[in-house]
């Protein structure tokens, strides 16, 4: 709805940004009053991670906001596929400046709605910069300029509360949409973005299914990183981390892989060398011993057949051949272009609960399930044949309707047009009947 500009103030000569709504949206008046109450919002945001407001004004009826220039990129351009991955150092960084631009709204009671890698810019230095408070909902104002039950945001980031019941997101909102940029960060992609996915597709999954584990995308991700992300992405409000600065905390005790001790005293520390020496000598006499090992032995007692695809055991298969196997099946899946797989694939013989596997198997199922494709309800099915020849031919030809099984009704509200009838006169009489105009808006006389 809005363009962002650089500009340089004609008698300072110092460079800022000016964002302004698109002509077709200036008359707006709701649209006018969200951008102001965002300039209003951003201006009281004072934190060094969070873009700052300058100035507001309004020209020939046109609204301006002007912010501080930020010369750099932003965190999508850098998780390009060009680039170089980024490094934990990196990912903790931009995570640590940003839970803390969000920790300091949520204080304030502003929630952002829309935490994404394009809304975090990274200076020239490194320093990350959360902006775009557009769509920021302050929980404690009058939220009059908000149509009732609008989802807003970026589907790729979306809370499942904001998808289901837009009117009661809260901070929480904001930690689910981190952990979708968190997993980005650490695999290159959101957890449900592929490519030709529609909006709809994605946000399905962010109400119904659990993100693919990490391990599939980056091997080399600490386990414990990889539980801090799922934390964030729980479907369930209440069992996310409750505040950033939780997000945060947890974060970093992840990547530094520490735990932490109450100090020692002298006398501390010749007792706990003295239990250490003990259980040194006991692990040593134990590896002598012939034993075996407890996972391996769960793993071999698994029934792989019923896994499904999100297994935590696939991170370490060990030398068990049916994990293996299953661990390669799950990453067929999860790598698999699902718009372009078809009816009689391999795939689809075992989806292991992989959502879009399943989807595409019922499908499936349907096409090959027709009998009669001259039936105007399998009509529907000829916009996705996935290569069956049944279906391919008869989306060629034109579907011929059974006029003896419908009645003049069941003809008039199939038929939005009568055109697509086979004919066209008989229709526009069942029109006219039910009193139904036709797509074209003329009734004509049989």
């Amino acid at each position: 709805m809005a363009e962002v500009w650089e500009a340089q103030h004609v008698h300072l000569g110092n460079r800022t940004a000016v964002k302004f709504l698109l002509p077709e949206f200036a008359t707006n008046q709701e649209l006018q009053e969200r951008f102001l109450n965002e300039g209003k919002r951003q201006a009281q945001l004072q934190h060094p991670n969070i873009v700052p407001a300058i100035d507001f004004f309004q020209v020939e009826g046109r609204s301006y906001l002007v912010m501080q220039y930020i010369e750099g990129t932003n965190l999508e351009a850098r998780l390009q596929k060009e680039n170089p991955p980024l490094t934990l150092k990196e990912i903790q960084g931009i995570s640590s400046a940003m839970l803390s631009a969000l920790s300091y709204a949520h204080s304030l009671g502003v929630i952002h709605r829309d935490v994404k890698p394009a809304n975090m810019l990274i200076d020239k230095h490194g320093k990350a910069l959360l902006t775009d408070f557009g769509i920021a909902k302050a929980l404690r104002e009058d939220r009059t300029a908000t149509l009732a039950g609008t989802a807003m945001g970026t589907p790729d980031y979306m809370s499942p509360e904001q998808i289901v019941r837009p009117k009661d997101v809260d901070a929480r909102s904001d930690v689910y949409s981190f952990g979708c940029v968190l997993y980005a960060m650490i695999s290159g992609n959101p957890p449900f973005g592929s490519e030709g996915a529609t909006a709809f597709f994605i946000q399905d999954r962010h109400v119904r299914v659990a993100p693919p584990q990490l391990v599939y995308r980056n091997p080399d991700i600490p386990q414990a990183l990889s539980g801090v992300v799922f934390k964030c992405l729980e479907k369930e409000p209440d069992k996310r981390y409750q505040s950033c600065a939780e997000v945060m905390t947890a974060l970093d005790d992840a990547i530094a892989g520490k735990v932490s001790a109450p100090p020692e005293s002298g006398l501390t520390k010749y007792l706990v060398a003295g239990v250490l020496a003990v259980i040194l000598i006991a692990g040593a006499v134990y590896s002598l011993m012939p034993k075996k090992n407890p996972r391996r032995e769960r793993l071999l007692k698994t029934d792989w057949t019923k896994v499904q695809y999100n297994n935590a055991d696939f991170s370490d298969c060990m030398d068990v051949q049916p994990c293996k196997e299953r661990k390669a099946q799950a990453e067929k899946l999860v790598a698999a272009n699902w718009q372009q797989v078809k009816y009689d694939s391999p795939l689809l013989n075992d989806c292991m609960g992989y959502q879009p596997c399943l989807d595409r198997e019922s499908h499936a199922e349907k096409l090959q399930a027709v009998s009669d494709w001259g039936k105007p309800d399998e009509k529907p099915l000829l916009s996705d044949c996935m290569d069956y020849q049944p279906c391919v031919l008869a989306s060629k030809m034109p579907v011929k309707p059974h006029v003896q099984q419908m009645s003049c009704a069941d003809i008039a509200e199939t038929y939005p047009c009568c055109r697509d009838y086979s004919n066209p006169t008989a229709c526009l009489a069942c029109k006219k009947k039910e009193n139904l105009a036709d797509c074209v808006g003329v009734f004509q006389n049989p």
